[in-house]
Parts: C-alpha cells; structure tokens; sequence
C-alpha cells in the first residue's frame, strides 16, 4: 500500500513539474514578445548608406543634383568614349569611377566656382553589362544582361500610385517626374547570377554550383586591378539565399567549375526550377517505331527517349549516341542498350539538346537486308523474263 502512494506521490509531482515547465516556457515566449515589441530602431539606421561598388560606363544615365539653387539639377549619359559635357567643366571622362568616387571628385573641383556645392548623383538608368560565363554551362560565352522591368511606372495601377503619393507627400523630383511623364522611368532589377546561368541555357550534369568563382574589376579608390569571390550557388536553390546570388557588373566573368562525378541529385533540382529551359531537342533514327525530332524533359535519359519513340523494334542491335560539345569537337558514342539500366549510367545516359541517337540493326536484320538489296535486281530480271515469255507463248 505505502508503495502504491510513493508511485501516486511522484506521478503527481511529475505531472506538475511539466506543467511548471511548459508555464515557464510560456511566460518566457511572452517576455520576448514583449521585449521584441518593445525593443525600438535606433534613428540612425536612416544614416546607413551601403557602399555602392558600381563601377560607371558607357550607357549610364546620371543626375548631377546640386544643392545650390543657382545650378539647377542636370541629366547626362555617359558616351561611347566614356565622356559627359557640362557647362561648367566642358567634357569630363568619368568612366571607370563609382558613384562616391565621381561624387568626391566633382565635389572638389566646382569648389573652384561655387562654395560648398554639395554634389550627389543619382544612377536613372544602368547600362547593360557585359558578363562572360564560363566552364559547366550548356552555352558557354559573352552575354548582354539588361536587367529584367519590374513594372511600368506608367502604366494605370503605376499611376494611381503616382498620383496617390504625390496627393500625399507632394510633387516628385523633378527629374524622376519628367522621365515618368516621359514614359521612361520603369523599375529595373539588376542582372545576378541566376540571369546569367539561365541565359547561357543552364548548367550540366557535372556543374559544380558550390563553388562558382566571380572575377570583377575593382575601383580605383580600392587599388583598381581584379577580385575575386567563390559562391555556393548550390543554397540559392535550395534554400534561396538570395546572398550567393549576387548581382552582376559589367566585365564580370563568372567560372562555372566541373565535377569529377556525375551531380544527379543537383542537376534534378536544378531542372525543377526555371533556372533552365524544361526541354530539350533531340533527334532519333532506326530500329524505333516512331523515329524523328522529339521534345524530352530536361531530365531525360535515354532509355526515356526510346520509351516516348514507342520503343525500340526486334531485331535492333547497338545503339550509337552522338553529340556536338560546346568547345567544338564531337562525341559518338556506342551504347548496349538495357531497359533496366540506371539513369544517367554509361548505357543510359543524360540528353542535351542537340542530340543524336541512332538504333542500328543487328547482324541478321543487316545480313537480310544485303542479301536482299544483292538478290532484287536478279528477281526483276526473271520476272521481267517470265512475263516477256508469257506474252510470247
């Protein structure tokens, strides 16, 4: 009886402990609610300006913005020779600069005409820039990345929405209200590693996106020069760290490294995104029922192919895999076909676009098809004889 009490006893005190516990974590979720709540943005996070690496070219559109109400606000666009015209300093080459750097240098030298002219400059249209991706990509090679338009300040929701901050807050710039009254003020999203990835038609199976390396100029005020970084793009995928997703300068020339084996798994996840095209195109001859150009999932391996072209007929024999490499040269390859064998295997590879297969025929469809083609003008012959002598008799 007195040990049935004692295990009643402890139960009881178990019991309140969890309820102790679970008070406990309760009121401490409460607390930091509240101390979250409480908690206040200092002012001076206003104050933060992150440090613009953006290097200035040929293309860009800028706003020189003085403070002093004798120099009115002025556009330029940077020119084939990396030049902009002022009234002030004549033609002035300003390529290669940042913004901080243009800033300081035009800064010290309207010093000469006006007292503390207290420049800043505004970026209203970026140029493209100019990337090279190399290595593990479908199409290697120079690209154009023009940003992608986010949305069109002019359109009927851009204005409602233009028209309901200026009711609220007053007239805009008068800059960025003459290039929407212009209908060229859009917003822009700069290129980033994904658009350049995407535009050279995707990675391959050997793509090793845990280490693409970035090589970019670097400013003048930072020792001018090249530098570089490695990403693990590989965690843009699958989680969408949008921090290995950098964006692009011009000049940037992003190397895509090769793996030693096979990376199924990522080039999978890959192919479920739209860092890539869905489809590939290839083309099947032979020993099929139904031969020609087939649209196939970027994941398709061979034996896929076989399957959409109704299958492969009796009296096939090896099968031969062809493909046009990017750097130019062309592989052909011999395969034993096997229905069972594993994707992305050696008898069951993975498919580009571009591809050529060809199911040849076996010795005796081959040795029946050459007795045929020896035999035919002879069987003409004889029964060209036969129906001569049939007409005769």
């Amino acid at each position: 009886m007195i040990k049935l009490f004692s295990k009643i006893f402890f139960l009881i005190l178990f019991l309140n402990s969890l309820n102790i516990s679970s008070q406990s974590k309760l009121i401490a979720n409460e607390e930091i609610n509240k101390v979250y709540i409480q908690k206040e943005i200092p002012l001076n996070y206003l104050n933060y300006i992150p440090e613009d690496q953006y290097i200035l070219g040929q293309g860009d559109t800028i706003a020189i913005i003085f403070n002093n109400e004798e120099i009115k606000d002025k556009i330029f666009t940077i020119d084939s020779n990396g030049t902009i015209f002022t009234k002030r300093l004549k033609r002035i080459f300003i390529e290669g600069l940042t913004i901080e750097e243009l800033t300081s240098l035009l800064n010290r030298k309207f010093q000469e005409f006006v007292i503390a002219p207290n420049i800043s400059i505004e970026i209203l249209r970026y140029r493209p820039v100019r990337v090279y991706i190399n290595g593990e990509v479908v199409s290697p090679g120079i690209y154009l990345l023009g940003g992608k338009e986010i949305k069109n300040l002019t359109d009927d929701q851009g204005q409602k929405n233009l028209e309901l901050f200026n009711s609220e807050n007053g007239e805009l710039n008068s800059l960025i209200s003459e290039k929407i009254n212009e209908n060229k003020f859009t917003g822009i999203s700069a290129p980033t590693i994904f658009d350049a990835i995407q535009l050279a038609q995707g990675i391959t199976l050997y793509s090793d996106l845990t280490n693409i390396e970035v090589i970019r100029r670097n400013p003048i005020s930072k020792g001018g020069g090249k530098i570089k970084t490695n990403l693990n793009f590989l965690n843009v995928l699958e989680f969408g760290s949008t921090n290995q997703n950098i964006r692009l300068m011009d000049g940037d020339v992003i190397n895509i490294k090769k793996s030693k084996i096979p990376l199924n798994e990522q080039y999978k996840k890959a192919t479920s995104t739209n860092l890539q095209s869905q489809y590939n195109k290839v083309f099947i001859s032979g020993r099929v029922e139904q031969p020609g150009i087939k649209l196939i999932n970027k994941s398709a391996s061979l034996n896929d192919l076989i399957l959409l072209s109704g299958g492969a007929k009796p009296l096939r024999g090896n099968i031969y895999h062809i493909r046009f490499n990017s750097d130019g040269t062309l592989t052909r390859k011999k395969i034993r076909y096997n229905r069972n064998a594993k994707d992305y295997t050696r008898n069951n590879p993975l498919l580009r676009s571009g591809d050529i297969v060809t199911v040849d025929s076996n010795i005796l469809f081959k040795s029946s098809n050459t007795l045929s083609e020896i035999t035919s003008p002879f069987v003409g012959i004889f029964s060209s004889y036969s129906f001569f002598k049939m007409l005769t008799e």
